[in-house]
């Protein structure tokens, strides 16, 4: 309270400066009728123009109150002091304190900026306006309301109290009390302010913001978040057109996505490639979803780790490699796990039969009833000496596929299918020859006929430019063309959270 006493003061102060010096006597400088009451020393006039000192006032009827240098204005009210001019439906000046009230759609232009409001006063000596019912200034780039306003037409300084909103093209802002410089472009915040960008939102209590360069500094209650990440620090400085933030003392770095939590006392934030860098003092929570009941108080299982300089980024998932299992053998001896899987057993040689007492080494002789193995199977099978191995239910199979494979009418099927074959053949080829006849026929009449239709058109066409478009067509849509291999893979996109110590 006391800091908005101190404020208002210093403003109004030049009023009252300006204020106690005897203002020069108004002149009319031209009328079209003048009427008046020599006694009461009142002055009725139409479409006059006054003027004092540098400033010009008309309007299209009056009342001059001569003893009291003061008179009233009614409809088009134009007020026009060097590159200022003010427009409204009512005026009363008071030439003592260079004093103007203006109502009803009030308007103050200049080459900077347009405020609109319902009621304004005006001091001609300090060029101060000021409004208390609400009001507007816009300029090129940015458009700002508020409910009070006071505006300093020499230095080109706003100030604003009560529901103050800015709009700019990369922001809106919130405030309650703020300080705009036009030339300059920086406004200065001294209550609770809110700055939401188009993907982020910052809150302070005390800074300064530059509406065209995106630079700020922010040094009270500060908070800066975007989606789930957020970040707090007892001083922020951030650099919009680049990209780049430094935050100074107590910082908490959180991500509510992956239960994140940095902490440290200087801290650097790289939004290209969101990386945050924190010193001093740092470390890290990783916050599970678990949880411990100490107290008759839940408290989530965390685990910190502490480093000189703390580093995290978010990455693409797939850029990322897994680090071979760690485990602790024998003698604390740290290595890789062996691999789980067992290896196929390979299958011991066959004992070589003993040879005997003539030197040769015959196998055993197998009785018939032993069972063959696989191998022997196909052996019979290849050798001819053994079909006599072959059972019956297969000699009686096989006879009776072979007397179907010679059956009479089988044979006639086949050689009826071979002749339909050989005929579709002979007409394939027939209409084959009469194609090619009749393509070099038309070949030929192409050539002898002359072709100026076509050079003409193709002509007209490069001089329209029609052909030059449709290149560029061509090119644009083999440029969208998708390859087969660039699929889109949704795992492609997926990030995660990295920290390095």
């Amino acid at each position: 309270m006391q800091k908005t006493f101190i404020f208002l003061f210093f403003l109004i102060c030049p009023v009252f400066l300006f204020g106690q010096q005897k203002g020069s006597i108004i002149k009319i400088i031209s009328s079209s009728q003048i009427t008046g009451d020599t006694k009461k020393k009142v002055s009725y006039l139409k479409n006059p123009v006054f003027q004092q000192d540098n400033a010009t006032l008309s309007c299209d009827s009056a009342v001059l109150y001569t003893e009291r240098n003061y008179f009233e204005a009614y409809k088009n009210v134009h007020i026009q002091q060097l590159t200022t001019d003010i427009y409204s439906d009512e005026l009363q000046y008071d030439g003592n304190k260079k004093q103007a009230h203006l109502t009803g759609n009030v308007q103050m232009k200049d080459p900077k900026s347009l405020l609109t409001t319902n009621v304004l006063d005006y001091n001609t000596a300090s060029k101060i306006g000021t409004y208390t019912t609400g009001g507007k200034i816009q300029t090129q780039d940015v458009t700002l309301t508020s409910k009070n306003g006071y505006y300093f037409s020499n230095s080109s300084d706003s100030y604003f109290r009560y529901n103050v909103v800015v709009v700019t093209p990369q922001s809106t802002i919130k405030s309650d009390t703020m300080r705009y410089n036009l030339d300059s472009k920086w406004t200065y915040f001294y209550g609770p302010t809110n700055i939401k960008g188009k993907d982020d939102n910052l809150y302070t209590e005390n800074g300064a913001y530059n509406t065209l360069s995106e630079d700020a500094y922010f040094g009270k209650k500060n908070l800066y978040s975007q989606g789930t990440k957020s970040l707090k620090g007892d001083s922020l400085y951030y650099f919009g057109k680049v990209g780049y933030g430094k935050a100074v003392k107590n910082i908490v770095f959180t991500d509510k996505k992956d239960g994140t939590k940095m902490f440290g006392d200087l801290g650097y934030y790289y939004k290209i490639d969101q990386r945050t860098l924190v010193t001093k003092n740092a470390f890290v929570d990783f916050i599970s979803g678990d949880s411990v009941t100490v107290k008759n108080k839940k408290i989530p299982d965390t685990l910190r780790l502490g480093a000189d300089t703390l580093e995290t980024q978010m990455v693409l998932q797939k850029t990322l490699k897994l680090i071979p299992k760690i485990s602790v053998k024998a003698d604390n001896q740290i290595g890789e796990d062996e691999d789980e899987t067992e290896k196929p057993v390979k299958a011991k040689p066959e004992a070589k039969a003993a040879p005997t007492a003539t030197g040769s080494t015959k196998p055993p002789v197998k009785s018939g009833k032993e069972p063959k193995s696989k191998k022997d199977k196909k052996n019979s099978g290849k050798s001819d000496g053994l079909t006599d191995n072959i059972p019956d239910s297969l000699k009686l199979k096989a006879d009776s596929v072979a007397k179907n494979l010679l059956k009479t009418d089988s044979l006639q099927k086949i050689l009826l299918a071979k002749k339909v074959t050989d005929s579709v053949a002979k007409t394939m080829l027939k209409a084959k020859d009469s194609l090619q006849k009749k393509k070099t026929a038309i070949n030929d009449v192409l050539k002898k006929t002359p072709k100026p239709g076509v050079d003409s058109i193709s002509k007209q066409l490069n001089n329209k430019g029609i052909m030059d478009t449709l290149n560029k067509t061509v090119s644009n849509l083999k440029a969208v063309i998708v390859k087969p291999d660039s699929v889109f893979n949704p795992a492609d996109t997926v990030t995660t959270r990295v920290i390095r110590a």
